[in-house]
């Protein structure tokens, strides 16, 4: 894994673009440790949010290219439990929140937002 850069969110929230792209990072080592050559992850998009009761969360929002019946969503799905760890020693201190998109669902969703232009 990555040498991750530590953070206080009470300092810099939002964090960064160079930390954001660390957290991505991190994501897809382990997306690619656990589903191999299966899948390929891009983009994964990295967030920063803030919750209904003002706190700060980061949503990981996956874009894959491969077939959807392959994918096991409990494996999937465990990726904030994963990376987790990772993310509090850089000093995030909220779960993250992570969701996964097949590819052909999120270029359709971008070509009808271009279209409602």
């Amino acid at each position: 894994m990555a040498t991750l850069p530590r953070i206080s969110l009470l300092n810099r929230w939002p964090p960064g673009d160079e930390v954001l792209r660390e957290v991505e990072e991190l994501a897809r080592e382990d997306l690619e440790a656990h589903f191999g050559d299966d899948f390929v992850f891009d983009p994964i998009l990295v967030t920063p949010m803030i919750d209904h009761d003002g706190d700060e969360y980061l949503r990981i929002r996956v874009i894959y290219d491969g077939d959807p019946e392959l994918m096991d969503p409990v494996l999937a799905h465990r990726l904030s439990v994963r990376i987790e760890p990772e993310l509090r020693e850089m000093g995030f201190t909220q779960f993250p929140s992570s969701s996964f998109v097949p590819k052909f669902e999120w270029e359709e969703s971008l070509r009808e937002r271009a279209e409602a232009r």
